[in-house]
Order: C-alpha cells, then sequence, then structure tokens
C-alpha cells in the first residue's frame, strides 16, 4: 500500500529572489522596533526554500520581540517556529514550542489565536492524537468566523477534511474540502485553491475515479509550481504517483515519487522523504526488485524512528509484509503483519469519529444557539414552553452542581493524600541530596587539604628542631602553604563561584566553560532574555545541575561538542544541554550523578526530559517556573 499525504500548509506567494532583495534593503535602514521585527518574519518566510536561512530570520525576530517586550510579535514568531520544526518531521520540537506558545495566547491578536491553534491541531494529527487534532481546528473555526476571516476558515475547513479523510470518512472529507475550496474560489485564494485540489484529487483516488483525480492533482501541481511552492509539489508529485501506481503505470509512478523525494530532500522535509521511500519501496516490490524494497523500507523505518513518525509504522511494516510474502518468505511477511496489526489497532477510528463527531456536533449547537440569542423576544411562540424549559435547565443544573460538588471534594481529598506523600518523597530525595553534598565536600577536604596541613606541621615540626632553618626549607613551606590556599580558593569557588554571586547565572555558567580544555571539548554557551536575575536559589540550584551535567559529559560522553541554552520566558527558566557524544541508556537512571540532578530539580518543581540513545548524543530538556 503506498502511503497518501494530504495537503495543509500556507506560504505567502511572492517571487522569491527579488522580494529577498527588497526586504533585506529595507532592513538595513530600519530600526530596532515592530517594523523590523515583520521584516524579519516576511523574510523568513521568503527563504521557506532554504531552511537555514528561514530558521536565522525567524529567530532574529523572536529576539527582538522579547527585547521590545512585544507579545504578540513574539508569539507570531513562535508560530512560525512550531511550523518550521513541523514540516521539517520534528514534531517534537514543534511540540515544545507550540506548547509556550498556548501559555500565553490570551495575548495573542485573533489572527494568532487562530494559527496558534491550527498548528497545534496539526502536530497533534501527526501523533495520532486525531480527535484532540480535531477539537483545536474547530476552536480555531469559531474564532475565525466570529471575526469574518474567511481565509483562516478555509485553513480549519481543510484541516478538518484531512482528519476525516484520514479516517476514511471520505463523505465527510468531501463536505469539508469543497466547503474550503468554494470560499477560496469566491475570494481567490490561490494557495488554497491548490491545496484543495490535491485533497479532492486524494478522495476522487479512493472512490475508484481516476479521471477526475489525475485532473484535480495536476491542476494543484502546476498552481503549487507557479507559485514556487516547493513543499506542496513534493506532496502533489508523490499523491499523483500513487494514482499512476493504482493504474499500473509503474514507470511514471516511480518518476514522480523520485522528483518528490529530491525535493524533500533540498527542503530537508524528513517525512516527506519518509513517505516516498515507502511508496518507491512499495513499487519495487510490484516489479520484483525485492532487495531494492527492502533496502528502501529499512531506510524509511530508521528515518521514521530518527525523527518519533509513529504515523509511518503501520504504512512501512504492511509493505514489509506485502514484499516478504512476495518473495515467498511467509515467516518473516507474518511477522512484520503482526507488527501491523499492532499499529493499526493502536488506534481506533471508532472512537476518533466517535469523539470528533461529538465536538463538531456541540459547535454547531453553540452556533445555533449564538443565532437564537440574536433573534428577539417577540419572535418565539410560546412563552410558557421557554419557562418550562427554563426551569428544566435549573433542576439539572443543580443537580449537576451537586454531582460536580461532589466530584470536587473527592479529587480534593485524593490530591491532599497524594501531596503529602509526594512531599515526604520530596524530602528524602532532598536529604539524600544534602548528605551526597556533604559527602564530597568532606572528601575533597580530606583529600586535598588534610594532606596537605599534615604535611605543613610536619616540615614546621622539622624546623622547629633545627637551630638555623635554611632559606630553602623556608621557601618550601611558603609554596605548600600557597598550594593549599589555591585548593581551598578551588573548592569555595566550586561551592559558591564569586562570578554567580556578583553578576548571575549567565557569568556563572560561563566560568564553569572557561576552566574546561578546549583541545578536549568544544562548549558554547547561549542565553537569551537573562538580563534581569532569577531567585538567588534557582540561580543556585541551576548553577548546581549545570555543573553536574557538564562533569557527566566530561567524565563519560566522549563528546566532541557541548552547546547549553538558557533561555527566560514569562513563566519559565529553558535549560538546554546537547552534547555530541556517544549517548546512554537513561532508563538505568544513569547513576548518582542523574538522581542528584532529578532531586535538584524537583526541589524548583520543574521537569527534566533526557533524550539520548547510543551513539547520538544526549539531550537535557530542563524547565523551572519563575
Amino acid at each position: 500500500m503506498l502511503f497518501a499525504f494530504v495537503l495543509f500548509s500556507i506560504c505567502n506567494v511572492c517571487s522569491q529572489g527579488t522580494e529577498i532583495d527588497s526586504l533585506k534593503n529595507l532592513l538595513k535602514k530600519q530600526g530596532k522596533d515592530s517594523t523590523r521585527v515583520n521584516l524579519n518574519y516576511q523574510l523568513s518566510t521568503a527563504y521557506r526554500n532554504e531552511p537555514d536561512s528561514s530558521l536565522e530570520y525567524i529567530h532574529k525576530g523572536i529576539d527582538l520581540s522579547t527585547y521590545l517586550k512585544l507579545d504578540k510579535k513574539e508569539h507570531q514568531g513562535l508560530n512560525l517556529l512550531a511550523m518550521y520544526w513541523f514540516d521539517r518531521g520534528n514534531t517534537k520540537k514543534s511540540m515544545e514550542v507550540i506548547t509556550i506558545a498556548l501559555d500565553f495566547i490570551d495575548k495573542a491578536s485573533d489572527l494568532e489565536k487562530t494559527k496558534t491553534l491550527d498548528n497545534y491541531g496539526l502536530i497533534l494529527h501527526s501523533l495520532s492524537r486525531h480527535d484532540e487534532a480535531a477539537e483545536a481546528h474547530l476552536k480555531a473555526l469559531a474564532v475565525s468566523e466570529k471575526n469574518g476571516n474567511s481565509y483562516r476558515a478555509v485553513v480549519s475547513l481543510s484541516n478538518l477534511g484531512n482528519i476525516y479523510r484520514y479516517l476514511d470518512e471520505k463523505n465527510k472529507a468531501l463536505e469539508f474540502y469543497n466547503k474550503a475550496l468554494a470560499i477560496s474560489l469566491k475570494n481567490n485564494y490561490k494557495n488554497y485553491i491548490a491545496n484543495s485540489y490535491g485533497n479532492l484529487g486524494i478522495v476522487y483516488r479512493a472512490n475508484n475515479e481516476p479521471e477526475k483525480a489525475l485532473e484535480v492533482y495536476k491542476k494543484s501541481i502546476e498552481m503549487h509550481r507557479e507559485m514556487g511552492e516547493k513543499f506542496h509539489v513534493a506532496i502533489g508529485l508523490m499523491n499523483l504517483g500513487i494514482l499512476y501506481e493504482s493504474l499500473e503505470k509503474y514507470e511514471d509512478a516511480k518518476k514522480c515519487q523520485l522528483e518528490s523525494k529530491k525535493i524533500s530532500s533540498q527542503i530537508k522535509d524528513d517525512i516527506g522523504v519518509v513517505l516516498t521511500l515507502n511508496n518507491l519501496a512499495v513499487l519495487e516490490a510490484k516489479t520484483n526488485q525485492y532487495k531494492k524494497a527492502i533496502s528502501l523500507l529499512d531506510s524509511a523505518k530508521a528515518r521514521a524512528e530518527k525523527i518519533d513518525y509513529k504515523d509511518a509504522y503501520k504504512h512501512i511494516y504492511l509493505a514489509y509484509a506485502e514484499t516478504y510474502s512476495r518473495m515467498g518468505n511467509y515467516k518473516a511477511a507474518y511477522e512484520n503483519r503482526t507488527y501491523f496489526e499492532k499499529w493499526k489497532d493502536s488506534i481506533s477510528n471508532e472512537n476518533y469519529l466517535k469523539n470528533i463527531s461529538e465536538l463538531e456536533a456541540k459547535y454547531e449547537t453553540e452556533k445555533k444557539e449564538k443565532e437564537i440569542a440574536t433573534l428577539s423576544e417577540q419572535k418565539l411562540k410560546n412563552e410558557t414552553l421557554i419557562k418550562e424549559q427554563r426551569q428544566q435547565v435549573k433542576w439539572l443544573g443543580a443537580t449537576a452542581m451537586g454531582v460536580v460538588a461532589m466530584s470536587v471534594l473527592v479529587f480534593l481529598l485524593f490530591k491532599q493524600r497524594t501531596k503529602n506523600k509526594r512531599q515526604n518523597e520530596l524530602i528524602d530525595a532532598i536529604s539524600e541530596t544534602q548528605n551526597m553534598e556533604r559527602k564530597r565536600i568532606a572528601q575533597d577536604l580530606h583529600d586535598s587539604i588534610g594532606g596537605s596541613l599534615a604535611l605543613i606541621k610536619n616540615k614546621l615540626e622539622v624546623a622547629s628542631d633545627k637551630e638555623n632553618i635554611s632559606k630553602q626549607d623556608l621557601l618550601g613551606t611558603i609554596e605548600t602553604v600557597s598550594k593549599t590556599s589555591d585548593k581551598v580558593r578551588r573548592i569555595s569557588h566550586n561551592l559558591m563561584p564569586s562570578e554567580l554571586i556578583k553578576f548571575g547565572l549567565v557569568s556563572g555558567i560561563q566560568s564553569i566553560l572557561d576552566q574546561i580544555d578546549k583541545d578536549h571539548i568544544n562548549a558554547q554557551l547561549y542565553a537569551h532574555n537573562m538580563e534581569q536575575r532569577i531567585d538567588p536559589t534557582k540561580e543556585i540550584q541551576l548553577y548546581r545541575i549545570t555543573q553536574e551535567v557538564i562533569q557527566n559529559v566530561l567524565k563519560h560522553a566522549q563528546a566532541k561538542n557541548l552547546t547549553i541554552y538558557l533561555n527566560k520566558y514569562a513563566k519559565h527558566v529553558s535549560l538546554m544541554l546537547e552534547d555530541d557524544g556517544k549517548g546512554y541508556d537513561h532508563a538505568s537512571n544513569g547513576g548518582m550523578g542523574i538522581s542528584n540532578i532529578k532531586n535538584r530539580i524537583e526541589q524548583l518543581k520543574g521537569t527534566l526530559d533526557i533524550d539520548s540513545s547510543q551513539g547520538r548524543g544526549t539531550t537535557f530538556n530542563i524547565q523551572i517556573p519563575v
């Protein structure tokens, strides 16, 4: 089975080269204000086919927005950044960014609210959380309709159609796609006219209407080529290749899939590469090129695992099963068919459809209620009936309030018990961390200072027995005292560095990095929005956490590079440490060092996410509330 993909992203249409030059000239003349922020964001979109440049201008816009305290502009940048990572296939990073955007969505403009909700829905859909995705798109649609924003309404309608198409509800998908197309044609939204044609093509193909599908696919690809939208051209070619495969035109199908894969690689769209690798494997198997098919599936599976693209697994395992079956290897075919069933059954379409239908009904009900609320009381025919209905609502409301009150009481009692248990566990963890810290300091003093003081004492006792003390003996004793003093100063600095006390967390961490041998590892610190100092206790704990992680990297990781990102947001501080070392199995808890780090983070009521596996480095992602 080949893997189809729907069209959803939106890009501004322009002549890329001319627009970039024009925007850069304007940027040179512009001061540090909101216009400069807008220019950076426009450049990021203009560079949509050059990912590295696009990312650079997104970050410039966000940094300037934060510096100027322009919350709405910062929120706009977070939406762009979330979709940048989503289009690259990195759902983890895109979810991290969109979660931050959701934290202060109330400060965003209505336009950015709809973008945030739709972007959140896209990410949830890619993670197979379809009912949550539909809820996000319905909320976005309600905001757009309330404000008369037909363009954003088209976005939400198309995304809802995509969810229904994925769940094999073709008629519902057609309903939403046709609504989106009608609004797009009326308002000449060229990019969404092209998108709608492509999405309709998928449904026509599924309904066994190849002539209709071929017509709209070609229209969609041609329009996207004219607009320079490489991402959408790649998706259109992929879907056209699937149509040719169903018509047994295998060479035409292969040409489309290869061109799609080439474009996806150029724009660093990892999801697109996974899909085309799977589709090419199916084509190779159908033309009896089994070794090529298995090799392509191996590559698709490895890439899907790397970017945690779970939705691809069932398609890849099904392709494995069909290929091995053609080869006569029925044992391998059966094993992969079992894996396919496991991934397919992990998502219940019936439950999703039920939940989504309920959400849609709720949305339509609320919409009707608002329409009714605008009618005059004089148009209501039966005053008595209204009073009876209101009385019933009151009784139902009172009953519901009673149930809610009981539920809240039970919940609070349970929560208090859980809180008490957690506090006791945290006290034990804090005590353990403090004891380990005391033991480490005592060992330092014993190993470094104790031996040196004993040596000084011995030298002084020997000197006291002599009538004349030589200058050489005296200088030797002074040198020992000086070295001991340096050791005391080093231990004191490690306990509470002067840079941390005087200048704050950024200087404190930089002082650690300055002591690292640059030939051993290249360590860099990037700090953002840390001009204002945070609570001293949190500074010290974050410093200790950073110290522990760096020690782990130096001792165990065998890394060449270490990068630290320190960012302060409205409600939390983010500390991320990434190395390119050998990685480790963090399921084993990583020893006492990791345990100490976790205890410190729990004391600060923060969160820790460790991303590591053998051979691909380690990332510590720490979030601390401020």
